[in-house]
């Protein structure tokens, strides 16, 4: 397991049998940055309005 995988394991961001799964890395990767953009993407569907 890398070390991002480690932080988003720890904060429960990713599953730990998802670690190695470079898919689910990308989408817990992505939620993060939808998260700090306030955006949607087409990984994620997440979307958050800012005002």
């Amino acid at each position: 397991m890398g070390q991002l995988a480690d932080v988003l394991v720890d904060s429960g961001l990713l599953d730990e049998w998802d670690a190695e799964n470079k898919a689910e890395v990308a989408k817990a990767m992505a939620r993060v940055i939808d998260g700090w953009l306030g955006t949607a993407s087409p990984v994620t569907g997440f979307a958050k309005r800012v005002r």
